[in-house]
């Protein structure tokens, strides 16, 4: 039975094309050098390296290696002023919460979720989608289910960005990791929970009954095209991505 009845939005938690963006840093790193500041790069690297770990279950969401506040144990909203100060200061550290958001799905109505991997969010929201209308086995049971959203809607680092740009990748189709697709009734408000908690969080779409999978960058409209070739073959021929 599909669980995507009706029009949920869709949001993206965490950030696309993470893992691709750390394997094209640790391994391209002389072509990166004439191009940016080997500390730049560094600090680039670690910066991938310190984002949260996050695990989703009916009953709520864990996060290993999330910014918590010292004495009071709580997580550090996005946005904090003064961080780097404040952790530097021991004010705040990284920490471990295994029970972010109690209830997760009751209170905000999410009706499932999918961790995104190779071939990046475009790959996933398909997955997401063709999961509905078919059975264990692959095989046609109702009609398709669609959705109308945004790629500059999708959160990306700037690194990612400018990686991609530097070697001609779409950012949409490289490998992610620890990033999350998912459909809920309450999107705006649990958006909001997550980046209370530190968790980069967006909306970027929602679901419909009808079978059209509608991509809109700016005033241009097109369909999401099935297609699992994630944008790291480019550059690493014999990757598993």
């Amino acid at each position: 039975m599909a669980v995507l009845s009706g029009e949920l939005e869709l949001l993206l938690v965490g950030y696309a094309g993470t893992r691709g963006t750390e394997r094209i840093l640790s391994e391209k790193k002389e072509e990166l050098r004439a191009r940016f500041g080997r500390a730049y790069l560094t600090e680039e690297l670690l910066g991938m390296r310190e984002l949260p770990r996050l695990s989703f279950t009916e009953q709520g969401l864990s996060a290993r290696h999330i910014l918590l506040f010292t004495e009071s144990g709580k997580p550090v909203p996005e946005g904090e002023p003064d961080l780097e100060a404040k952790r530097n200061a021991g004010e705040i550290v990284f920490g471990d919460s295994e029970d972010l958001l109690p209830d997760l799905c009751c209170r905000y109505g999410v009706r499932k979720w999918r961790c995104v991997g190779a071939g990046g969010v475009l790959a996933a929201l398909w997955d997401f989608l063709e999961e509905e209308s078919r059975d264990e086995e692959g095989r046609r049971i109702g009609k398709p289910f669609g959705c109308e959203f945004r790629c500059d809607c999708i959160p990306l680092r700037s690194i990612t960005l400018e990686l991609c740009e530097l070697f001609g990748l779409n950012p949409y189709r490289l490998f992610s990791e620890n990033c999350y697709l998912l459909a809920a009734e309450r999107g705006y408000a649990l958006c909001e929970a997550l980046r209370a908690c530190g968790i980069c969080c967006a909306l970027f779409g929602r679901t419909g009954t009808e079978p059209q999978r509608i991509r809109v960058d700016g005033r241009e409209r097109s369909f999401l095209e099935k297609s699992h070739e994630d944008e790291l073959r480019k550059l690493f021929p014999d990757s598993l991505a």
